[in-house]
């Protein structure tokens, strides 16, 4: 039976030298506590990188640990995922994965497990936040946070940037939403993304009055950002998420593709999850992406349509 809770750490420190190895969803809030968390329980002797998943999914390259990520081509020894759209990747290229579908964030996961290798008090709060953003109920700051991690992310010193937040996350420990906007690193990237991107932002705050009052009842918004930059994405959902049962967002990808992101509304009546499948996509039942070639367009929409009351359109002027 394979090792479970600190036996992991355990089986992981003897079987390998330092420093581990670990890949984690460099994206959200999610990925970076997890990755928080590791570094906790290894003592940070880490290597720590960031990937997006799809990226993580073609990588060949291996880890010792992945988190809140589909385990590498290149295959780890441990993943930490709540991913339901992981499981069976994880069975061919991973050696322990603990993945709890179940459970309302990858970061909730390791805490369960390692938690008693974590000599850094307070943590749970931060846990609990993580748990609350990653499930959907997003506020603003927490919009805006994560805003600001996807600008670093797509960042050529993207690792060390984001291990810097890694380690002021431990430092810091916030448990509301508000705090995760007075990290350092992030209070000054989020100023930038203000003064840089104040029209785009403006336009997403009047989302909600675009699609109306009439409450979501089967009501779908196909926002088309691909002038807006794809960090920004974070800001939409969260504007329209009490609004409408889906959020279809259309992002800048490469040529003619686009880098979809869904958000459905928890218990409304539509799995994001499923319509990312459909593409080859994966994610959460309120939280999927994936990413579409310009010529299944129209069978997206169509799909959509068989599944809503109302479609509304929206998209900035150019």
């Amino acid at each position: 039976m394979p090792p479970r809770g600190v036996e992991i750490l355990d089986w992981l420190t003897a079987s390998v030298d330092p420093p581990y190895s670990v890949l984690s969803h460099g994206e959200d809030l999610d990925g970076l506590v997890s990755a928080a968390l590791i570094y906790a329980a290894l003592g940070g002797e880490v290597s720590m990188r960031f990937e997006s998943p799809d990226r993580a999914q073609r990588s060949r390259k291996s880890f010792h640990v992945v988190a809140d990520l589909p385990p590498p081509a290149g295959g780890s020894l441990i993943l930490f995922d709540h991913h339901q759209s992981n499981v069976d990747l994880a069975r061919e290229r991973v050696k322990i994965a603990i993945l709890d579908p179940k459970a309302p964030s990858a970061a909730s996961v390791i805490w369960r497990e390692l938690s008693g290798r974590i000599d850094v008090p307070e943590l749970e709060g931060l846990v609990e936040l993580t748990s609350k953003v990653d499930s959907g109920d997003m506020g603003f700051h927490a919009a805006a946070f994560t805003s600001a991690v996807k600008r670093m992310f797509w960042t050529s010193k993207r690792d060390q940037v984001l291990s810097s937040i890694v380690r002021s996350l431990l430092e810091f420990r916030p448990e509301r939403e508000e705090e995760l906007l007075e990290i350092p690193e992030v209070k000054r990237v989020w100023a930038e993304v203000e003064r840089v991107n104040s029209e785009e932002i403006g336009w997403i705050s009047s989302l909600p009055s675009r699609v109306g009052d009439s409450g979501p009842d089967g009501l779908v918004a196909v926002v088309d950002a691909r002038r807006i930059p794809g960090y920004l994405s974070p800001l939409i959902h969260q504007a329209l998420r009490d609004r409408v049962d889906l959020v279809i967002t259309l992002g800048r990808w490469r040529g003619n593709d686009s880098r979809v992101s869904l958000r459905s509304r928890r218990g409304g009546p539509i799995d994001a999850l499923e319509i990312a499948r459909s593409f080859g996509g994966g994610g959460h039942p309120n939280a999927a992406g994936f990413t579409l070639l310009e010529r299944d367009l129209p069978r997206l929409l169509e799909i959509v349509r068989s599944r809503s009351n109302r479609v509304v359109f929206l998209s900035p002027q150019p």
